[in-house]
């Protein structure tokens, strides 16, 4: 679980769930060398089912502490008609409330379903969660996936919060995304925060929340609680 910092305070919005295979030999192993292994295996599912239930836990045992616990949703589960309505399902029952998950969403997630993800999405947003449009910018559809979609935030790509204080061009670029993002009235938050210079760039600019480095390690959940009672403690 990684921390989501509202940037210009000392309080935190969140945290992310960042999924971890914890080979026996190997260490910690990224998504990226698993993730299509799970889809193509038809293990996604379970998978997922079974972070929601460690989300779920976490969220009662903070007791409060927590406002909002972020996971990704894979693009082969959005797809899956079958998951989405069991997903849906069992949010209508979960305690604690909805409102303190956050679902994010890639836009290489939502090309070619558009029509059949949004009914799901706007269910979910209506019974509580909240949904962001993660790794924005890039892409070239993002913004049309901002029309066709009602998001509650967006996450600025790494890839540009990195180019703060070196690429004067993609810093332009991250000004536009704030910008636009403001008009539309959705929070932002900016992935990938590495340095103090970016942290102040982005603080400067109005924008929401940051995550990276810079403000907190990912921790595993045992970890995270002591982490959260410090905090709590001042």
């Amino acid at each position: 679980y990684q921390a989501i910092k509202k940037i210009g305070d000392d309080s935190y919005n969140g945290y992310e769930a960042l999924l971890r295979w914890r080979h026996p030999t190997e260490g910690i192993i990224s998504p990226a060398a698993f993730l299509h292994v799970l889809e193509d295996s038809g293990l996604i599912a379970s998978v997922t089912h079974q972070l929601l239930t460690e989300i779920t836990n976490l969220l009662k045992e903070a007791s409060n502490k927590i406002d909002t616990i972020s996971v990704n949703l894979s693009g082969k589960l959005i797809r899956d008609s079958e998951f989405m309505t069991s997903l849906v399902n069992r949010i209508e029952h979960l305690d604690p409330p909805p409102e303190h998950l956050c679902l994010e969403i890639t836009e290489d997630c939502l090309a070619e379903h558009i029509t059949g993800v949004s009914s799901v999405l706007n269910r979910l947003r209506e019974l509580g969660v909240k949904i962001a449009l993660d790794d924005f910018g890039p892409g070239y559809s993002s913004l049309e996936y901002l029309n066709q979609l009602a998001f509650d935030l967006i996450k600025i790509d790494k890839t540009f919060v990195e180019a703060i204080g070196t690429d004067a061009l993609t810093a332009g670029l991250v000004d536009s995304i704030i910008d636009m993002a403001k008009r539309l009235e959705l929070r932002i938050i900016a992935e990938g925060v590495e340095t103090r210079e970016q942290a102040e760039y982005l603080r400067e600019r109005g924008v929401d929340y940051g995550q990276g480095w810079y403000f907190s390690k990912a921790r595993p959940a045992a970890e995270l609680m002591a982490f959260i009672e410090q905090f709590n403690r001042g």
